[in-house]
């Protein structure tokens, strides 16, 4: 727990050196993230502790004490700006009852270079309730921008990942986007790696990263992870579509995203978004400008908003909507939000974008133990 706690809060290090220089309109003094009746340096850990995919909160709005709805790092900053006196005040909630229960998820783990089944493993998360539930209204096919000339080219972000499997010809080719999320860790989705519908592993001979200027650095795939369940889904899954693979290299310089969690209501506020990848076919402002990736990376970013389903609100529970632009050769990008303080900016990822129709793999807590606090990691 020791190491968790240390590792969730080096993110935290910029700002706890500036912690005196600002305050916040935007905090919430009567948020309660561990239910004691006080808001205290334990709230911090607390929120630090969800990230890490150690329980579910009975409700997840509590943690999100700056009201934006995402649950990030950014939150427990503010904890601490409250516990050292620059935030004051008097008001507390009284505690939530709570009826934690063990929740288990089984994994995969498959040799990267040539496929081969390694080992299988389970993560356990303490379960409260069903907090990631969220509200419904109808949407129609206008709300989603299918126009690709909305994607602006953008290499700013050195912590996203253009993944390459052997096809059908025995030839390298680009099969998805990834992002950086530890040391030796790339997050994406799981049919980045894995083709359930004929039930085998892609090899996955090499990942690229980019510098700033669009320099590539190549990384050596060692091992991937999904969930079992969705090997056995006969077909894409959008409630277990994630996945990580582990590289040998070290990835610390590459490290530019924080993990979070979109609270209830994230699509009814339409928080702002953004999805940048490799698309699998880059096409331009008019035909003319089609660029073959196989040979040439362009890494494009587009903006958007939460959506909400048309549909019921368990949807939301596992996934969410959105409508940045997002063609083939995005499976796998981070969707991500953007906050500030202090001066310091968090690019926080609160899910993967996985499906046509603008589907994201929602982070919920099983999500967060799997990339945050998985002792499975091998490299």
């Amino acid at each position: 727990m020791k190491k968790l706690i240390s590792g969730l809060m080096s993110a935290c290090i910029a700002v706890s050196s500036a912690i005196a220089l600002t305050t916040s309109s935007a905090f919430n003094p009567n948020k309660d993230p561990n239910g004691d009746g006080s808001l205290t340096l334990a709230d911090s850990t607390a929120i630090l502790q969800y990230l890490g995919g150690y329980y579910e909160p009975s409700d997840l709005t509590e943690l999100d004490v700056d009201d934006n709805y995402v649950v990030s790092v950014v939150d427990s900053n503010y904890v601490k700006m409250y516990d050292a006196g620059i935030i004051n005040s008097d008001n507390y909630i009284e505690p939530a009852e709570a009826n934690p229960a063990a929740s288990s998820r089984t994994y995969e783990v498959y040799n990267a270079q040539n496929a081969t089944y390694l080992r299988s493993y389970t993560l356990q998360v303490q379960q409260n309730s069903n907090s990631y539930n969220l509200q419904s209204s109808n949407t129609d096919d206008n709300d989603y921008l299918y126009d690709p000339s909305t994607q602006v080219e953008d290499w700013s972000n050195k912590g996203v990942a253009k993944i390459f499997f052997i096809n059908d010809d025995n030839e390298k080719a680009p099969t998805g986007t990834g992002f950086v999320v530890g040391p030796h860790t790339i997050a994406t989705a799981a049919h980045v790696v894995y083709e359930n519908n004929n039930d085998y592993a892609y090899k996955i001979p090499e990942i690229l990263l980019f510098n700033e200027n669009g320099t590539q650095y190549s990384i050596t795939p060692v091992e991937c992870h999904f969930p079992s369940s969705y090997r056995i889904a006969n077909g894409q899954s959008n409630t277990d579509d994630y996945a990580l693979i582990t590289v040998e290299e070290n990835l610390s310089n590459y490290m530019t995203f924080n993990l979070g969690a979109p609270t209830n209501f994230a699509s009814t506020s339409s928080l702002p978004i953004k999805i940048v990848g490799f698309p699998g076919r880059y096409d331009g402002l008019d035909e003319n400008t089609t660029i073959n990736t196989n040979t040439e990376h362009v890494k494009m970013l587009s903006e958007g908003v939460l959506l909400l389903n048309e549909t019921s609100t368990t949807f939301f529970y596992t996934n969410i909507l959105h409508n940045a632009y997002a063609g083939g050769g995005y499976s796998g990008s981070p969707i991500y939000t953007t906050e500030t303080q202090n001066g310091t900016t968090y690019n926080t990822v609160i899910g993967i974008h996985i499906a046509r129709g603008n589907v994201g793999l929602r982070f919920t807590s099983h999500v967060l133990k799997f990339y945050n606090s998985n002792p499975n990691i091998q490299y």
